[in-house]
């Protein structure tokens, strides 16, 4: 069976995004996708019921292979948990 390339290959590199909740109490999630909105999606999953303090981020990630794993690149969306809720940079 033949699989055709993801779509968003476009003859280049897989494009992957990593998001990353710290949740306090050494709690945390993270993930990989290769959709930028469903990391954000997920990562705002993560926070809706944290605790104020807790944050989180959206980064650009490479696999780098080798038990290296997944390599950070620009960062695309951060966020972080107040009394009044997730605020979004």
């Amino acid at each position: 069976m033949v699989h055709g390339a993801p779509t968003n290959y476009h003859s280049g590199p897989l494009r992957l995004f990593e998001w990353t909740a710290c949740l306090g109490d050494d709690q945390g999630a993270s993930g990989v996708t290769d959709d930028e909105q469903r990391a954000v999606e997920h990562l705002a999953e993560a926070l809706a019921d944290a605790a104020p303090g807790s944050s989180g981020s959206v980064h650009r990630a490479h696999y780098a292979g080798g038990g290296v794993g997944y390599r950070h690149g620009h960062q695309v969306a951060q966020a972080e948990v107040t009394a009044d809720g997730v605020t979004w940079t």
